[in-house]
C-alpha cells in the first residue's frame, strides 16, 4: 500500500502514531511518502519533517515488512514556484496544501492514499484501498461530523473527509 502524508516538523508525533496504527492493522508492505517543506509564511516558519523522524519510521516499517519504507520529499522549491494562493487565506497551514502537488511528483506511484497525520487506522481497509479507480480521480470517505457543520441537510451524509483521499494520480495527470 502506498500512503502519503504532508506537513512540517510539527506533525512528527501524529505521523508516528498514524504509521504505528497502520503497522498494527495492515498486513502488507507499506510505502510511506512524506511531503514536507521549509518556508516562511505570514511571519511563521514551517520547518521540514526531520530526517531522524523519517529514519525512525522507516526502521519501524522495515521491521514489520522488509520491503516497506518511508521517504521524505522536499517540496520547498515547487511550493515557492507555484503558491496555492486561493488556499493560503484559510485556517490551514501551507503544509496542508502540499497534497495539491501530488500529481507533479514523479516518485509517487499511480495509486496513493493520502492521510492527515491525525488519522488512526482501527481495522482492515483493503476494500477501500483496492477499489476500482479506473475512471475515478479521487475517492474518499464520508465525514459523519461534516454533515452537521458543512451541509444544510443534516440527514444526508454527503461531506467528504479531506483527510482520507485515495488518489489515482495517473487519472489526475491526464
Amino acid at each position: 500500500m502506498n500512503i502519503l502524508y504532508c506537513g512540517d516538523k510539527n506533525i512528527e508525533r501524529g505521523l508516528l502514531m498514524s504509521v504505528l496504527s497502520l503497522i498494527d492493522n495492515v498486513n502488507e508492505t507499506l510505502n510511506v511518502y512524506v511531503l514536507t517543506l521549509n518556508v516562511e509564511y505570514k511571519g511563521r516558519t514551517f520547518l521540514p519533517v526531520s530526517d531522524e523522524a523519517v529514519s525512525y519510521i522507516d526502521a519501524l516499517l522495515r521491521k514489520q515488512h522488509e520491503e516497506s519504507f518511508c521517504v521524505k520529499i522536499d517540496m520547498t522549491q515547487r511550493f515557492n514556484r507555484i503558491i496555492p494562493e486561493a488556499n493560503m487565506s484559510t485556517r490551514f497551514t501551507p503544509c496542508c496544501m502540499l497534497r495539491l502537488y501530488a500529481d507533479e511528483i514523479n516518485e509517487l506511484p499511480a495509486r496513493i492514499l493520502y492521510l492527515d497525520n491525525d488519522v488512526i487506522c482501527r481495522g482492515d481497509f483493503n476494500e477501500f484501498y483496492y477499489q476500482d479507480m479506473e475512471n475515478t480521480e479521487v475517492a474518499g470517505v464520508l465525514d459523519y461530523y461534516g454533515r452537521w457543520f458543512f451541509r444544510r441537510n443534516p440527514f444526508k451524509m454527503d461531506y467528504l473527509n479531506s483527510g482520507v483521499l485515495l488518489m489515482n494520480l495517473k487519472a489526475i495527470k491526464t
